[in-house]
């Protein structure tokens, strides 16, 4: 059995016994949500040609638990993505599940904390983002066990660690199954209450599955700095650069960086993000990626919201992808517990010069119970 095995174990017990005693001690609070969605989508594969459409049925049941138990808060997360398909060669029917758990403690001048998660995924949602790539719809499988820490060395500054260990595996020999291991350490200062310079290391080990072919191990080594900014109660930014090596299959020196700000009022709320980044794959290595996302929703009345989203994304590999994607959403609250949504999205996949495009519409049926 693998060291990271071992420590996984481990932390995997450590936390079911600190859940047992909470379960025995405390009181969880429970909410409830279920979306049933209506969807129709031209080209679910975004083929360049011959795409096929499909009309699917999806049922998104999530349970949320949070409990506090003297100084110990325990959460736990649980839910299933049920799609049922008119069309399986462009949309498979599918059950994929997810749970999350984490448990943490605070300190005396800090806090400490687990967490673990398990997530099943379509690549048509996972790897579009990822790689690009979605030959088919099939599955991408995450194991997840984490853990941070954060230490107050002044009262201006503290020291925050973080721990990750990754196992990723696909049912399509078109991706590289991995195991990822990586470390982390931050150092943050508040300068003022508007600004906040931060500075981190990281260090991260990428080991390919069974199913790669001569391909070896790789590991990336990232050094970066930034500045909160807070210009407002309503407003405030992050700008960050940094820069990285990777060494194995796609080794190479660059820079990494981005700038994120947030806008929100009583009606509206607008994020915006553009980013430069170096992250593991299903492709045998480190991808780097450029990526623009922006929301912004707005209030039309107490019950009503609108809103849109767009994300573009150029990935740096073999595949020399672009993906963009732009949508637009209106809602309506019925009641406390019920909503309906109406939403409508534009894909756009470029790969090696070939373009592929779809539009889906949806109308989705959601019921909360906040607590029950």
């Amino acid at each position: 059995m693998s060291f990271q095995s071992r420590l996984g174990g481990l932390a995997l017990a450590t936390f079911c016994a600190l859940c047992a005693q909470a379960a025995l001690a405390g009181t969880w609070q429970k909410s409830l949500r279920v979306p049933v969605t209506e969807s129709y989508e031209s080209n679910p594969l975004l083929r360049s040609n011959g795409g096929q459409s499909a009309w699917t049925t999806t049922i998104s049941p999530s349970i949320k638990l949070s409990d506090m138990f003297e100084l110990d808060q325990f959460n736990a997360d649980l839910a299933v993505h049920e799609v049922r398909s008119s069309n399986t060669a462009a949309r498979a029917n599918r059950t994929d599940p997810r749970l999350s758990l984490s448990w943490l403690r605070q300190l005396s001048r800090g806090s400490f904390g687990l967490s673990g998660s398990y997530e099943r995924e379509s690549t048509r949602t996972s790897e579009l983002q990822d790689t690009g790539l979605i030959y088919l719809d099939s599955t991408r499988t995450e194991k997840s066990i984490q853990a941070n820490s954060q230490y107050m060395l002044s009262e201006r500054s503290t020291l925050a660690g973080h721990v990750q260990y990754d196992d990723v595996s696909y049912n399509n020999r078109a991706f590289t199954d991995y195991k990822t291991s990586t470390a982390n350490l931050n150092l943050n200062y508040q300068y003022s209450e508007t600004l906040q310079p931060y500075a981190g290391l990281s260090a991260t080990h990428y080991v390919p599955g069974t199913n790669a072919f001569n391909l070896s191990s790789s590991d990336q080594y990232m050094l970066q700095g930034g500045l909160k900014w807070r210009y407002s109660p309503t407003t405030d930014a992050t700008f960050y650069l940094g820069s990285e090596h990777t060494s194995g299959v796609n080794k190479g020196s660059g820079g990494v960086g981005g700038v994120t700000l947030h806008h929100a009022t009583a009606l509206s709320d607008l994020s915006l993000a553009i980013t430069r980044s170096v992250s593991p794959s299903g492709l045998g290595s480190f991808v780097k990626a450029d990526q623009v996302t922006g929301n912004w929703s707005y209030a039309l009345a107490e019950r009503d919201k609108t809103g849109v989203d767009l994300t573009w994304r150029k990935n740096d590999d073999i595949y020399r992808t672009k993906a963009s994607q732009v949508g637009a959403w209106f809602s309506h609250e019925w009641s406390q517990d019920w909503s309906t949504k109406l939403g409508y999205r534009h894909r756009i996949l470029d790969q090696l010069g070939v373009s592929g495009k779809s539009d889906e519409i949806s109308v989705s049926l959601i019921y909360i119970r906040p607590e029950f």
